[in-house]
Parts: C-alpha cells; sequence; structure tokens
C-alpha cells in the first residue's frame, strides 16, 4: 500500500512539472563589473518565474523569487567583480506555485568589463600633518569618482564619494600626523552605480608631524568716514597663518560711538562678511536676528545657499559699543589658516565731536591664549559743523548796586541760589 502511494505521488510531480513549461531561451548581457542582466524567453502559461545564481565555486544559490510573468530580464546587482556566475530560471503556472516546470539549462557570465577603466597616474602631494592632496589622470567620459582611503593595516574604509568627474584632485581631511595611510579611486561613467570600474592600485603617503605655530592674529579695524556724527561703514579683519590655535571668542569695543540698533528689524541686510580658509572661500550676508530694545541685537551670518554659519551680538554700552563673536569647536584645536573679513554697513554712528576713536579687539583661543589691540582712529569735526558738548554756563557778577563787574579774587562773594548770579562785596 506505501508503495502504491509514493508512485502516486511521484506520479503527481511528474503531472504538475509536465503541465508547466520551461525555457531554454537564456543568455545574459549589460555584464560590468558588479552587475549583470539576466534574459530569457516568455512562456506563456507561466504566471511567475523564479531565478537562481551563485558564484561558480560557490555552495549555496542566491534567489529572486516572485517575478513578474511579463518580464523577459531582471538585472542583478552588487556581483564580486573578475567572477564566474552561473544562473537559471524555472516557470510557475499557478498562484500557489505548486505546479512549476524544470529548472532551465545553465547559462553563465564573467563579471568583467574592459571599457569602464578607473584613474591612473595616482600621487599623492601638499601632505600636512592633518590633510593631503590626492591627484589622478582620468577618462574624459566620466561621470564622477569615488576614493577610499584609510590608516595603513587597519580594515575599515573612508570614503568619499560624487567627485566631480571633471575633476584631477582632491583633498583627503581629517588625517593623523605622522601616519601612513593608503588610497585608492575609482570611475563611474554615468549617474547610476552601475557603470562602475574597479578600483585603482593603492598608493600610499605618510602625514606630516604638527609643529604649532604661537598664537599672534593679525587684527585691523577702520571705519569709513572719520567725520563726526556721521553714520558710517565698519570694517573689522582678523586672520591667522596655519597651525595657530584656534579662535574660540573675539571682542571689539569702542570708547566711543554707538549703533543704530533702534532703526533695525528683523531680517534686515546690515553688512556682509567672507571667510577665507586654506581650501574654501565662503561669502556671507549679515542679516539681523533678534532685536533686544534699542542697545542689543543678534546678527545672523546666511551663506549664498540660506544656511546659517555663524552668529554674534552687538551692543551700545554706555562708552562705544560691543562685538562679541563665539567660534563652536571643530574637534580640532589648531587652524589651517583663517581670515575672517566683515563689514558693517552704516548702522555705526561716529561720535559727535572731535575724538580719537579707541577700537579695542580682544581675542582668546581654545587653549586660552589672549591677545589685545588697540586701533586708534581721529575723528574730526569741520569748522562748518557744530561741536555738540556739555558744557556748563559761566555766571554773571554783579557789585551791590547791580553793575556787571569782572570776578575778582580775594573778595567776599554771595552766591544765588540759582546759581545765575554772583553778587561782589568789596
Amino acid at each position: 500500500m506505501l508503495r502504491i502511494l509514493i508512485l502516486f505521488v511521484f506520479a503527481s510531480c511528474v503531472e504538475s512539472q509536465s503541465q508547466c513549461l520551461s525555457t531554454d531561451s537564456t543568455y545574459s548581457s549589460n555584464i560590468n563589473y558588479t552587475n549583470a542582466k539576466l534574459n530569457w524567453e516568455k512562456v506563456d502559461s507561466s504566471i511567475f518565474y523564479r531565478v537562481r545564481y551563485k558564484n561558480v565555486s560557490a555552495s549555496a544559490w542566491n534567489f529572486q523569487n516572485n517575478i513578474d510573468s511579463s518580464k523577459t530580464d531582471i538585472l542583478l546587482v552588487g556581483l564580486t567583480p573578475q567572477t564566474q556566475y552561473i544562473w537559471q530560471i524555472k516557470s510557475y503556472c499557478d498562484s500557489l506555485g505548486s505546479t512549476f516546470s524544470q529548472w532551465s539549462t545553465v547559462d553563465s557570465f564573467f563579471t568583467e568589463n574592459f571599457m569602464l577603466t578607473h584613474p591612473t597616474g595616482i600621487y599623492a602631494s601638499n601632505i600636512t600633518f592633518y590633510n593631503a592632496q590626492v591627484s589622478w589622470t582620468g577618462a574624459t567620459n566620466t561621470d564622477r569618482f569615488k576614493i577610499r582611503y584609510k590608516i595603513y593595516g587597519t580594515t575599515t574604509w573612508n570614503y568619499l564619494s560624487n567627485i566631480s568627474g571633471l575633476a584631477s584632485s582632491t583633498q583627503l581631511p581629517q588625517l593623523n600626523q605622522l601616519t601612513l595611510y593608503e588610497w585608492s579611486i575609482m570611475s563611474y561613467y554615468d549617474t547610476t552605480s552601475l557603470l562602475g570600474s574597479l578600483w585603482s592600485p593603492i598608493d600610499t603617503f605618510t602625514t606630516a608631524q604638527f609643529i604649532p605655530a604661537p598664537f599672534y592674529p593679525s587684527i585691523s579695524t577702520s571705519i569709513s568716514s572719520t567725520l563726526c556724527g556721521e553714520k558710517v561703514d565698519l570694517f573689522v579683519s582678523i586672520s591667522q597663518s596655519a597651525n595657530q590655535p584656534d579662535i574660540e571668542q573675539s571682542v571689539v569695543t569702542t570708547n566711543e560711538g554707538e549703533f543704530d540698533i533702534g532703526s533695525l528689524s528683523i531680517g534686515d541686510t546690515v553688512g556682509y562678511a567672507d571667510v577665507y580658509l586654506s581650501n574654501l572661500t565662503t561669502k556671507a550676508t549679515l542679516k539681523v536676528g533678534i532685536v533686544f530694545g534699542q542697545n542689543y541685537a543678534f546678527i545672523n551670518a546666511i551663506d549664498s545657499l540660506g544656511d546659517l554659519i555663524g552668529f554674534f551680538s552687538i551692543e551700545n554700552e554706555t562708552n562705544g559699543i560691543k562685538i562679541t563673536s563665539t567660534s563652536p569647536p571643530d574637534g580640532n584645536n589648531y587652524t589651517s589658516g583663517l581670515t575672517t573679513d566683515i563689514t558693517f554697513n552704516k548702522i555705526f554712528i561716529n561720535p559727535n565731536f572731535n575724538t580719537s576713536l579707541v577700537v579695542t579687539t580682544e581675542i582668546e583661543s581654545e587653549l586660552q591664549d589672549q591677545v589685545i589691540i588697540n586701533d586708534t582712529i581721529q575723528i574730526n569735526c569741520p569748522s562748518n559743523i557744530k561741536e555738540i558738548r556739555n558744557i556748563k554756563k559761566v555766571p554773571e557778577y554783579f557789585n551791590l548796586l547791580g553793575k556787571s563787574v569782572n570776578n575778582k579774587k580775594h573778595t567776599i562773594k554771595i552766591e544765588e541760589k540759582n546759581k545765575k548770579k554772583v553778587v561782589i562785596y568789596e
């Protein structure tokens, strides 16, 4: 009885397979280093297909299941370059998957495309303690490049992606001093990740030793006019050479003058800033962020993309003004070189009398170094401009007869309560 049942089951399986046809019209195309297209001829009776594929030397298969019956090809991605693969397909002719064909005849392909070449002539130069410039020669029809780099002997790569296909060099950032690195580069020939080359051969370089420089920023301040009472442009420039400690806070004060904060509204443009780094230039517009009354406001620095890249405060003190800026930490206490030029457009008002305007800049580094520099600007009032000062009125002097007389020494004086009249007894 058991034998009859086994024969029945076997016969049922054969019958199920015989009702669903397989296709032997299979072939591979569009073969690259990490992907390939599998093709077959449509089976009219099929409801869906199943594909299996593997590295020819592997024991386990990879599968693509439930492939729609209307399709006659699929794309395999994430393959190993320069590897022989085999694959097969079978048809399923009912929705339950109980009626199916045999696997098709094995087809094979090798993941390689000699048209997809990697860059050549790679080398590193301008090597410092924290970065290095890497260069290469690439094909003229490259869409973009991708770079990988790591400390020699380690297993984890760092990647720089989407490097323009027109580029021939770039910077590797955030390196460690006195460290051996290895790197390589590959090309992509369209906007997808399908047409990618192999990685180039490895190149190596060693970073330099870091030698810190003393904290000695260069600071200059000026105004667009020295005429008293004028609303002028105020210029502040701070620069550092490479390897100096990073600036943590800058404070600029004056002994006279004031900001016209009362006339400002949120969003007003009040100037601009240019920031020059060793490998980057950023231009920003200064816009009013928040106004706190007549004497205090926050100013935001907005880049060309509309992003906030920094901010600082301006305020009016009892004597003069104060500008305070704090730089966020970048994880590195030393600069690669920096120049910041700031211009405030027509919001600083010169003192309205002849005086020496003293501009004091106090800068503190992230390592608590401090530099204080004073600039002196002479403010002048031309003769046709009335100088305004708080001058006490000199009282008039009279004798007992009410006649106006000169003030005399060694005389008895009686000063009236209103201090406007003094009577002299001789």
